[in-house]
This record gives C-alpha cells, structure tokens and sequence, in this order.
C-alpha cells in the first residue's frame, strides 16, 4: 500500500513536471513567435505611413520651383 501511495505521488509530480516544462515551452516560444509578428507588422505599418506621407505631398498638385 505504501509502496503504491509514493508510485502514485512520484507520477503526480512528474506529471506536473512535464505540464510545467510544455507550458514554459509555449510561452517562451510562442512569446518569440509573437514579437517577430509584432515587428513585421510594425515595418509593414511604417511603410504604410510613409507611403500615405509621399502619396499626399504629390497629391497631383504642381511643386513649386523653389522646391524642386
């Protein structure tokens, strides 16, 4: 009976053991998947604004001489 009780307790703690170690797993990584979407939306956002910047200075208006 003992040896069935320390059986059950040694398996219950390796079972938290693996549990805890998935869920560092995922964290960590789907941390680091996260970030590199974060950035790429970012570049693609920035590049957004610089696009909308140019197309509304060359909004078919004439640019002055004394800008060219």
């Amino acid at each position: 009976m003992i040896l069935m009780h320390g059986t059950v307790a040694f398996v219950g703690l390796l079972n938290l053991i693996v549990v805890g170690v998935a869920i560092v797993y995922i964290v960590y990584f789907g941390g680091k998947h996260y970030l590199s979407l974060l950035k790429k939306w970012q570049k693609n956002e920035e590049a957004e604004e610089d696009a909308d910047d140019f197309e509304n200075a060359t909004d078919g208006q004439e640019i002055p001489e004394s800008n060219r």
